[in-house]
């Protein structure tokens, strides 16, 4: 997503699987090591679902305008 200091900054959206959860800490603390630091997530969102197209796909675009509805789209890197 958009962001005031360095352009853009990577953003995770997850959707656990049923009778499992994960924190934000967990995840994060999980990809340290293993991915470049620039690389990890600026933000950990936890969502119960992923909005799907008609054909079963992830829909980016909806996803991009809810983030855009919650402030992402002003680049304060949240």
């Amino acid at each position: 997503m958009p962001h005031d200091k360095w352009g853009e900054v990577g953003v995770a959206i997850i959707v656990c699987t049923p009778d499992t959860s994960l924190t934000e800490a967990e995840l994060l603390g999980w990809m340290a090591g293993k991915i470049a630091r620039y690389k990890v997530p600026q933000q950990v969102l936890i969502w119960d679902e992923m909005p799907k197209t008609a054909y079963g796909k992830v829909a980016k675009k909806i996803i991009k305008e809810i983030l855009n509805k919650d402030g992402w789209s002003k680049g304060q890197g949240q």
